[in-house]
């Protein structure tokens, strides 16, 4: 029969162990809290949640390749010639330029060999060929610097052939 002694008030078993202290390893640990946590891995800027100025891709647009998926000239290809808040002049059919909002379109995802504007990353602004693809990235060869950097697809846009 175990009958506590002086000093274990309330029947505690023997060396309960710090109190709060849980020695059960964390599965997969790293950053609590933080699931599929990759450092120093930024994700996608700019798409979903809100749109704050810095996510807005189309100061940094000009002469990409967009699709309209919205309002009146959606399904056509256009070209942006310039932009200002969340509107761009979009050059539609090569003859007519309109105004479209930032929601109503979408880059066009280049291709290899392809030149590219990076539209987000810390990189935004920048200009290159697309050298190679790597499954969801591009691997750029940005202009001038010819440093080569790799980027996710969703973070470029296809640039229009200069004429």
């Amino acid at each position: 029969d175990y009958s506590p002694g002086p000093g274990t008030p309330g029947g505690y078993s023997p060396n309960p162990g710090t109190p709060g202290y849980n020695p059960t390893p964390t599965p997969g640990a790293g950053t609590p809290g933080t699931p599929g946590y990759t450092p120093g891995y930024s994700g996608t800027p700019g798409f979903g949640g809100g749109q704050a100025e810095d996510d807005n891709w189309l100061q940094y647009a000009t002469g990409v390749l967009v699709n309209v998926v919205g309002g009146e000239h959606a399904g056509k290809a256009g070209v942006i010639r310039s932009s200002e808040g969340v509107y761009a002049q979009v050059e539609v059919s090569g003859d007519m330029t309109v105004s479209i909002e930032m929601s109503q379109m979408k880059p066009v995802v280049p291709s290899k060999k392809d030149e590219v504007a990076v539209i987000s990353d810390s990189n935004k602004g920048g200009r290159g060929s697309l050298i190679g693809l790597d499954g969801e990235d591009g691997i750029v060869k940005i202009q001038p610097s010819l440093d080569i950097i790799i980027l996710r697809l969703d973070c470029l846009a296809k640039l229009a052939p200069q004429e």
